[in-house]
């Protein structure tokens, strides 16, 4: 059994533009919701989420760390969460087993 966090983090927000990076005292939110991912080691992968070509240069030195390039058509304001998780597992399908747990960290909740 694996636990996998996953990070969701598009470009595009009608609210608030640009608000996974926007930053708070010194690191945008999607940093901080990285970063706390690495801290807890609970999580055997940890997965970032984005169609931001920012965010997907983001560097860090875990192994644990998969950053995934995200489709647009997955990346709009209408679309569903679980959509983005469910097309991420499907097409690492032959990497999980049905008892691996998934956990969902936003980055526009950065205090946990």
């Amino acid at each position: 059994m694996k636990v996998i966090c996953f990070i969701p983090a598009r470009k595009g927000s009608k609210g608030v533009p640009g608000k996974n990076k926007l930053i708070i005292e010194g690191k945008r939110l999607f940093e901080y919701t990285v970063e706390t991912a690495i801290s807890v080691d609970l999580f055997n992968q940890i997965v970032l989420s984005s169609d931001d070509e920012e965010i997907l240069e983001y560097k860090c030195n875990d192994k644990r760390l998969l950053i995934q390039k995200r489709d647009s058509k997955l990346s709009q304001d209408t679309t569903p969460i679980n959509s983005v998780v469910e097309n991420y597992v499907l097409e690492n399908l032959k990497s999980f087993d049905k008892n691996d747990i998934f956990v969902l960290l936003q980055p526009t909740s950065p205090i946990r």
